[in-house]
């Protein structure tokens, strides 16, 4: 007699439900999206040593306006790449979320999950680069730093990372420098962005680029938004990281169409015959921010707080 679990077809297996990506709000310093800073991890910088300041720095390839320097004896040897700034970003959005220099994450998973990256050694080993990464590179704008009321002044930002442990708990604590601190709690020229951002650094920088342009309205019914002013191919290349690679525009825009999708936006390159470029583009859903409550006030209380 043949068994009756062998006549009865086996029930399929229940598949496993995936968790929701994780988006955070940033409100990004708009000068971030101006002058982005991601590179891809091909482009090898042409350092130089200041024996007298006991540092080595470099111009950031593609703007001779802006240096990245690290101490002598660091490690350090290439430039921000998109996990890197993905990474600095989170960081000061949880800076805008607790109000204070102190950013904790419960465990490396959520991070992980945060940064839309897989829970494995490999991505940990990665993100833990990253913060080490930024306790040693610092950042000096020559005279490009946009300051509200229309002035470009200089500004120098030491490493946005003083120290981070990780506890028994596996709870990881972050603690960055008073300076970032000031810069992610400024109120005035900033623009919302959801994070992540894509992890390809041209990607990335073109999403800063778009998200800050200054676009005008095409269509009656507010369909989508056209970037009011055109750049030459070539320039807008030099300026996300693709100084000889211009013919990767396309795939980097297919890109940025995918992000943008995936946050319930549209996005399109549009090239005339001149080799000028221009955006259209549905901005992206923002999330709300997370800003922390004081303990035992109550979410009307601090409304009312932030109104005086």
């Amino acid at each position: 007699m043949i068994p009756r679990e062998l006549l009865e077809p086996a029930p399929e297996p229940t598949p496993k439900r995936r968790a929701k990506p994780v988006w955070t709000q940033l409100r990004s310093n708009r000068n971030f999206m101006n002058y982005p800073l991601a590179r891809s991890v091909r482009t090898q910088p042409r350092r130089r040593e200041d024996k007298a300041r006991g540092e080595k720095w470099c111009y950031l390839p593609g703007d001779d306006h802006i240096e990245l320097s690290v101490p002598a004896d660091s490690p350090v040897r290439r430039l921000p790449t998109g996990l890197d700034m993905n990474v600095l970003f989170r960081l000061l959005a949880g800076v805008q979320g607790s109000q204070c220099a102190r950013v904790e994450f419960a465990s490396w998973a959520v991070l992980l999950r945060e940064l839309h990256l897989a829970a494995h050694q490999d991505n940990r080993s990665r993100v833990v680069d990253a913060l080490l990464f930024w306790k040693d590179l610092a950042i000096f704008y020559d005279g490009c730093w946009y300051q509200t009321g229309g002035d470009h002044v200089e500004r120098d930002f030491p490493p946005p990372v003083r120290h981070f442990d990780v506890k028994k708990g596996r709870t990881i604590t972050v603690t960055l420098d008073p300076a970032w601190v000031k810069l992610a709690l400024e109120k005035k020229f900033f623009a919302a962005i959801p994070l992540p951002l894509p992890s390809d650094a041209s990607a990335q920088n073109l999403v800063l680029r778009v998200l800050t342009s200054m676009p005008t309205l095409v269509g009656e019914d507010r369909e989508h938004l056209n970037c009011s002013a055109l750049i030459q191919r070539h320039i807008l290349c030099r300026r996300i990281g693709l100084r000889h690679e211009e013919k990767k525009l396309e795939r980097i825009g297919a890109i940025v169409a995918g992000w943008f999708e995936a946050r319930a936006g549209k996005f399109w390159l549009q090239e005339d015959r001149c080799g000028r470029v221009a955006f259209a583009f549905t901005p992206p859903a923002v999330p709300r921010s997370k800003t922390a409550r004081t303990k035992g006030q109550s979410r009307p209380e601090q409304h009312a707080r932030r109104g005086k």
